[in-house]
């Protein structure tokens, strides 16, 4: 399936499985690969996934305080392992990954512009964007309804929090905030600054334009940072931070209740 999104990016959506390409696989320049699956994964290829990860990894799942957390760790670490394994023809064990000043993962032992990635969580859903050559970023969220305590919290500042008479009355105001929100992260995670860095500096009236002629160019940083909004299932809203344009989202689902909600 394709489509327009905000009549700048089209969207075509793929069956979601890992295809073992190799190097044949890597996203052409102006196209992000965006890979979605339910979190945490079913028993069986929990168990899988637990077999590629490192020792590193290991140990932060042995210092997790429920089954749970640790399940959604196995589960995010161990498919984004798996998906990264198949653009570069290796098994999922052998990759190794290195981290920014901010933690941001990188691909170790792979120049730096041949495959960027990043993960973004929330609740059940997990999400990973793939692309060449550039920087990404990525970052989703459940639209749900937020306490004024978890808005103050998750925007650093009650001056961060949109208001009222400013946010987008076409939307509640919760998903403003969240689709707000999540533009913001997906650019500090872009530039693998740290979202405290960006806090202070970026628009705290973000959702005000929040669903005005997107992608929207956010010019605070050192870096001119074009943010898309992320075509997702039902319930959730996302943004793609990138330091080029984009031109094509090709969407690899990996279950048919992920499917954009638009293209069902």
């Amino acid at each position: 399936m394709e489509r327009a999104q905000g009549g700048r990016v089209k969207v075509t959506v793929r069956t979601g499985v890992v295809t073992g390409e190799g190097s044949a696989w890597i996203p052409a320049e102006g196209v992000v690969h965006l890979w979605s699956w339910l979190l945490p994964v079913e028993a069986r290829t929990l168990s899988e996934l637990e077999a590629t990860l490192s020792a590193d990894e290991w140990r932060r799942v042995r210092g997790m305080a429920s089954h749970h957390h640790a399940g959604r760790f196995v589960s995010g670490r161990g498919m984004v392992r798996r998906i990264l394994g198949s653009y570069l023809d290796l098994p999922p064990h052998e990759l190794r990954f290195r981290y920014g000043r901010q933690g941001k993962p990188e691909l170790d032992g792979f120049p730096g512009d041949s495959l960027a990635f990043n993960f973004s969580d929330s609740y059940e859903l997990a999400v990973l964007s793939v692309v060449a050559g550039h920087p990404i970023g990525v970052d989703v969220e459940r639209i749900r309804r937020l306490s004024k305590a978890e808005a103050v919290n998750a925007a650093g500042s009650a001056k961060a929090a949109p208001d009222r008479s400013e946010a987008d009355s076409a939307l509640p105001e919760t998903e403003a905030f969240l689709w707000a929100w999540t533009r913001r992260e997906a650019a500090a995670k872009a530039e693998g600054s740290g979202l405290q860095l960006w806090s202070e500096t970026l628009a705290p009236s973000l959702a005000a334009s929040a669903r005005r002629l997107p992608p929207n160019d956010l010019d605070e940083g050192p870096d001119r940072w074009r943010v898309y909004p992320l075509p997702l299932p039902p319930g959730y809203t996302g943004a793609l931070a990138t330091s080029r344009e984009i031109e094509t989202i090709i969407c690899f689902p990996c279950s048919p209740d992920l499917v954009p909600a638009s293209d069902r």
